[in-house]
């Protein structure tokens, strides 16, 4: 399955780490940025593929990253994941959060 990963941008950064949503499924782009796309089996592993050691061990994505305005190199609590099926998952302190199209967070 393919996966699209997001990152929060550095504005939302301070808040999507303390467990904050964003304001709804649909307006992910003003609190976060595509990284990049990510073939997996499940949300565990995307969100290890994606910690700094397994996909830039050697900075090989500053450039992309710092590109996108982005500070953070490893998922983290508060980035996101949107599934093939248009499903959106936000990583939490206890796992993923889905949000569903059209709910409302208080960001």
């Amino acid at each position: 399955m393919k996966y699209n990963v997001w990152y929060m941008t550095p504005d939302f950064f301070p808040f999507g780490i303390m467990g904050k949503l964003p304001y709804t499924s649909e307006r992910l782009s003003e609190t976060h940025t595509f990284v990049k796309e990510v073939e997996a089996e499940h949300l565990d592993d995307v969100f290890l593929a994606m910690q700094g050691e397994q996909w830039s061990p050697n900075g090989e994505a500053r450039s992309l990253l710092e590109g996108k305005g982005l500070q953070h190199t490893s998922m983290t609590v508060g980035d996101a994941i949107v599934t093939d099926n248009k499903e959106l998952w936000v990583v939490s302190s206890r796992g993923f959060q889905q949000l569903v199209v059209g709910d409302r967070f208080l960001a």
